[in-house]
């Protein structure tokens, strides 16, 4: 059932994010469907992330380039923890003001 659960919230999930690249004119808004990929198109929509006066470059690639990152460096141990953390805090970051918007 966990599992039944996690596949309905994906399609909903990825079905609202390539409607709302259709809306925005975002080339190939299939993306929306393809895991870590459909954090480029959050970060399209978004604009821009701003933490205080510094704003994050190139947000859209940064944002699935960190999830990719707290993947790749989860087996060291206190590196693996801060980058799963920075990630974690990133693409909540994101998700809010993607919901914000």
């Amino acid at each position: 059932i966990p599992l039944l659960i996690g596949l309905a919230i994906y399609i909903v999930a990825a079905i609202s994010l390539s409607q709302m690249a259709t809306n925005e004119g975002i080339p190939n808004p299939w993306l929306a469907w393809v895991p870590l990929v459909n954090l480029y198109v959050v970060g399209k929509l978004i604009k821009e992330i701003k933490f205080s006066t510094y704003v994050i470059p190139s947000h859209e690639y940064v944002l699935p380039g960190v999830a990719v990152a707290a993947m790749l460096f989860s087996i060291v141990p206190l590196i693996g923890f801060l980058i799963s953390i920075a990630n974690f805090v990133l693409v909540i970051y994101a998700i809010y003001l993607l919901f914000k918007r």
